[in-house]
């Protein structure tokens, strides 16, 4: 692998605004989006369990929670750039919320144990697949939105998004039958 650090910044980009389009067509509010998140805080910062309630379907937010873990490594999987140690950071947070989804999903008793969620992260997986296909040209045109802001909030975020992302319901990407 190599990159010289514009692409590994533009690779974080991608990384992080494939979380923030997939968590906006999921009505997840995200707070804010940061290329060089201070601290090594999270660069992404999405409460999706707030969404409980509106939602009335633990199992679709699951399978969804699953979905916003998984998008970011679909976008490093096509990428052939050392990841940064910014990257890095996102890609441990994103192995931190695939587990607190499982762990969820038995909170919440939709399944009896850690073991039994394999299902929710398969769909989560699928979901994230074909939103990236979906999605590819909005992502990209976020990163490089982002690149050039280096950090959005939530109402930043919601005012590009409203401006430059086609409307369609997430639900159909739930029900296709392609990756």
């Amino acid at each position: 692998m190599t990159g010289s650090k514009m692409d590994q910044q533009m690779h974080t980009a991608r990384y992080l605004a494939a979380h923030a389009i997939f968590a906006l067509r999921a009505g997840f509010p995200v707070k804010q989006i940061e290329l060089e998140a201070p601290s090594r805080e999270h660069g992404f910062v999405c409460d999706w369990k707030q969404v409980r309630e509106a939602y009335g379907d633990d199992t679709k937010l699951i399978h969804r929670s699953f979905a916003l873990a998984y998008i970011g490594g679909l976008i490093d999987q096509g990428s052939d750039i050392d990841p940064s140690e910014d990257l890095r950071a996102e890609m441990k947070a994103d192995m931190e919320a695939s587990e607190d989804s499982r762990e969820t999903a038995v909170a919440w008793h939709l399944v009896g144990s850690i073991k039994e969620t394999t299902s929710f992260a398969h769909v989560g997986y699928k979901l994230a697949s074909r939103l990236l296909r979906k999605d590819k040209l909005l992502i990209d045109r976020l990163a490089v939105f982002l690149t050039d802001k280096r950090s959005l909030d939530e109402k930043s975020l919601l005012q590009w998004f409203q401006e430059n992302a086609s409307p369609y319901a997430l639900d159909e990407l739930e029900t296709t039958n392609t990756y």
